[in-house]
């Protein structure tokens, strides 16, 4: 198969899953483990990544904007939004330095079809696991500070394929 072809169907495949429970860091993997196809590396798979971040960054254009407009302004009305920023920050600060301390590991793509297949399972409990206790569900401006920790720590996880 060809480079471009490849690349066209993991941009596919990036898109589909990363909005799922699913990892699709793993869906990057797997068909270069499976079909023994050329694996372009994390260079690709961040690639990808940013071209799911620019989706993200337009459809939440106008939260975004009003996080920002919250920085600097006093306006009482945007104290939810300041709140939101507050916890976006928290909420990445496990990430920055899960992703620091490992990026050799992750830079060395150590992992294979059997630790993706774990990796599913596990993840898939967890979730499974957190479904079955939510007590309710709230809106993204109500989310707390420990909730937003908790969610950056799961967030490394993300890290391992799987």
């Amino acid at each position: 198969m060809n480079d471009i072809l490849l690349s066209l169907i993991l941009g596919i495949i990036q898109g589909l899953t990363e909005f799922l429970p699913i990892s699709s860091s793993a869906h990057l993997l797997l068909p270069a483990l499976i079909f023994e196809l050329r694996d372009f590396g994390l260079a690709f798979d961040i690639a990808v990544h940013a071209g799911t971040l620019l989706a993200v960054i337009y459809y939440f254009k106008r939260e975004i904007s009003m996080m920002a407009l919250s920085t600097y302004s006093n306006d009482r009305t945007l104290d939810e939004y300041r709140k939101l920023f507050a916890m976006l920050i928290v909420a990445s600060i496990p990430i920055v330095f899960a992703g620091l301390g490992l990026s050799d590991y992750i830079s060395e793509r150590i992992f294979n079809l059997s630790s993706i297949a774990i990796a599913n399972l596990i993840f898939a409990a967890i979730l499974l696991f957190a479904y079955l206790r939510r007590k309710e569900n709230i809106t993204i401006l109500e989310v707390t500070t420990k909730a937003a920790l908790i969610i950056g720590i799961f967030q490394c996880m993300a890290l391992v394929p799987g």
